[in-house]
């Protein structure tokens, strides 16, 4: 059975994402989340950013769910990883939200925007798994 993923971030990176899922025979991209209806659509006309990734301008989500709302896919019980991409000034705070509803997170690098946030954000996914905390950096 694939990685059921929700893909949050619909941007240059997250198009890039969607693009490689296709080919990652262990996942299925099963939603997506972002914060502007016409890439909800399926228009990512405008998700080149500075590289021309080669994603698709028009894609057909009709197979998938589509959620406007972080708090949503974070509540769908069909997503098992959820894919931050994001900007990074969210990573943080995204990351702690997805592991806390008892996901599984793929964050967008940079990981953090310092190392405090970056250490709490390894902190609680290690809460989730059960592996000890570190006492030291």
């Amino acid at each position: 059975m694939p990685v059921r993923v929700g893909l949050v971030g619909l941007g240059m990176m997250g198009t890039t994402h969607f693009k490689s899922y296709q080919e990652i025979a262990g996942a299925e991209v099963v939603a997506v989340c972002d914060v502007e209806g016409r890439k909800l659509s399926g228009d990512w006309s405008k998700a080149a950013g500075n590289i021309d990734t080669g994603a698709a301008k028009q894609v057909d989500l009709s197979r998938l769910k589509t959620y406007g709302d972080f708090a949503a896919i974070l509540a769908d019980p069909d997503i098992d990883l959820v894919d931050l991409c994001v900007p990074t000034h969210q990573h943080a705070e995204m990351t702690m939200q997805a592991l806390a509803a008892g996901k599984h997170v793929f964050c967008e690098k940079p990981m953090a925007r310092s190392s405090k946030l970056a250490r709490e954000m390894i902190r609680a996914a290690g809460k989730c798994s059960g592996i000890p905390p570190r006492t030291s950096w």
